[in-house]
């Protein structure tokens, strides 16, 4: 996805998990409706969560190794700088 006012991945999950209220959910759905590749996106990411939740429940609860989370910080950290 390349739209330069692209909303974050983080609020496309939340609205994929229902974990958004109904004021949140309303504007992100008039935001997806002028973003054919935000739609896109959302499709995709509502196809992974129904891989994810037929897969063991016991293992998505599970602490996010540490090594993992120190590899996404640097990589943020990079994006940002060369933003």
């Amino acid at each position: 996805m390349a739209e330069a006012d692209e909303i974050p991945a983080e609020f496309l999950w939340a609205l994929v998990e229902g974990r958004l209220d109904g004021k949140a959910e309303g504007a992100l759905a008039r935001y997806l409706r002028g973003r054919p590749s935000a739609r896109r996106h959302l499709c995709v990411i509502a196809a992974h969560y129904r891989i994810l939740s037929r897969a063991d429940a016991s293992v998505l609860n599970e602490p996010v190794p540490a090594r993992l989370v120190r590899l996404i910080e640097a990589a943020r950290r990079r994006l940002s700088d060369s933003a």
